[in-house]
């Protein structure tokens, strides 16, 4: 089989340009594309160029950014789209901020042509080259605390609306042993909230964030597949001199192996150790025990589910 080899070339230029109030970002950015012709698709190569204007000012307590950006892309066309971000400094140690923006994003060679294959007893879906790109519209607002160096704590609620979202359907939905191959969502919605937080106590530092979303396809009021509704990690680390020790435990909910929410996969907690030992100021020992509990647990099935 002859090998399916794609090729990314990326250019990229940046200039800052300060003004009497703020500063003017000025970006373009090329992107070229390519993969064997041997392999007899009709576009072995494809660009994309990228313009982008933005301005940001930060001034005592207000912090205000806004971008434009317009790609020109040789596959599917033209596209605009932006963001729009403001904060405010409430004192010393709180902040509030808000974000809007809108995205899009082409699926690259390997979604459109790369064929279905197994690695590791892994099945990854076919590619389909059908595939339209994806656009998106997000909204967020975060509320900080700072204080020093002794803690954080952040809330972020989100909400994403995605247009085509690229995921992965059964070829045939009626074969409980159906491979997969890569399609969009016509219409899909993450709503979310983030808490993340850390603190030290002495020589301890206890770290820790979770996240509780809802992720549907708006449409069939499904579960989107392979994203768990709650998923977070807790840590302790113990601070000595030139040593670091510490422990976590990452977790996540159950989550559905395919779209039509007929195949679920377990939820998991697992336990690791870490420990690191500072040799001199470029050059750090660090050392991990994955899987303390040597805990079973999956992220994706291999096309044959077999828990439902």
């Amino acid at each position: 089989m002859t090998p399916n080899n794609s090729k990314q070339s990326q250019l990229s230029w940046l200039n800052n340009i300060a003004l009497s109030l703020g500063s003017l970002q000025l970006m373009y950015d090329f992107n070229r594309e390519t993969i064997n012709k041997s392999l007899g698709y009709d576009k072995s190569e494809r660009n994309n160029s990228g313009y982008m204007i933005g301005y940001l000012l930060s001034k005592n307590s207000h912090n205000f950014q806004a971008n434009f950006r317009f790609d020109d892309n040789s596959a599917y066309g033209k596209f605009n789209t932006g963001n729009i971000g403001y904060s405010y400094q409430l004192n010393n140690q709180w902040n509030i901020s808000a974000l809007y923006g809108t995205a899009f994003r082409a699926p690259n060679f390997m979604d459109l042509f790369y064929p279905g294959y197994w690695d590791s007893g892994i099945y990854y879906a076919q590619s389909n080259p059908n595939l339209k790109p994806e656009e998106s519209k997000n909204f967020e607002v975060s509320l900080k605390y700072q204080k020093d160096n002794d803690g954080n704590f952040s809330i972020t609620a989100y909400n994403n609306k995605i247009k085509n979202l690229i995921s992965n359907r059964p070829i045939d939905p009626t074969d409980t042993f159906s491979d997969y191959i890569a399609d969009n969502i016509n219409n899909a919605e993450i709503n979310g909230l983030q808490f993340s937080a850390n603190k030290f106590l002495g020589h301890f530092l206890f770290k820790g964030n979770l996240t509780i979303q809802s992720a549907e396809n708006t449409e069939t009021n499904k579960k989107l597949n392979l994203r768990a509704s709650h998923f977070g990690n807790l840590g302790m680390n113990y601070y000595i001199g030139d040593w670091n020790m510490g422990v976590e435990s990452i977790g996540s909910g159950s989550k559905y192996q395919d779209s039509n929410n007929a195949f679920k996969i377990p939820g998991y907690v697992l336990i690791n150790l870490v420990a690191d030992y500072r040799l001199n100021n470029e050059l750090k020992f660090n050392v991990r025990l994955e899987n303390l509990l040597n805990k079973n647990y999956s992220l994706a099935y291999d096309g044959q589910p077999g828990i439902s």
